[in-house]
């Protein structure tokens, strides 16, 4: 039983830090839109936007790591 609650402990953990860097790659993303529409070098924006892509990707992973965890 100890164990299980020690999973079910992993598994939210792992979701709560893909749900942050889903809302860090979305904050990313929009402030590279933002800043690139404000007149700033446009590598800067891309940076941001670049940033916001690889946090997601990450979150992605971690998610499909949990998919394949709860199939074993």
């Amino acid at each position: 039983m100890k164990n299980n609650s020690q999973s079910n402990q992993q598994k939210f953990i792992r979701q709560a830090i893909a749900c942050a860097f889903i809302l860090l790659g979305i904050f990313s993303g929009v402030e590279g839109t933002r800043d690139m529409l404000s007149g700033k070098p446009t590598l800067d924006g891309i940076q941001g936007i670049a940033q916001g892509i690889e946090l997601i990707h990450k979150a992605c992973r971690i998610r499909k790591s949990l998919e394949e965890s709860d199939r074993t």
